[in-house]
């Protein structure tokens, strides 16, 4: 986030847990750190890009990511 100079917030540790508990379902252990790297950019990178691109929150701004109540999925919030 360096090019727009945003910066990411993560307020507790969900983001961790959802990741822990989907690692814990299938095959997920067996592909490791491979896994853990594609979770992340399923979950997280790729709707945290098309947030920005959504809402183009100015330069400076903060961004809190939050997994939502099922912990299936990511949701931001700019942080003032």
């Amino acid at each position: 986030m360096a090019k727009r100079q945003i910066r990411l917030t993560f307020p507790d540790d969900q983001i961790v847990k959802m990741i822990a508990r989907l690692m814990a379902e299938g095959d997920n252990l067996k592909l490791g750190g491979r896994r853990i790297k594609m979770l992340l950019e399923d979950k997280v990178e790729r709707p945290l890009n098309r947030w920005i691109f959504q809402r183009t929150p100015p330069p400076g701004s903060a961004v809190g990511v939050f997994a939502d109540a099922e912990g299936q999925t990511c949701h931001f919030e700019r942080i003032e």
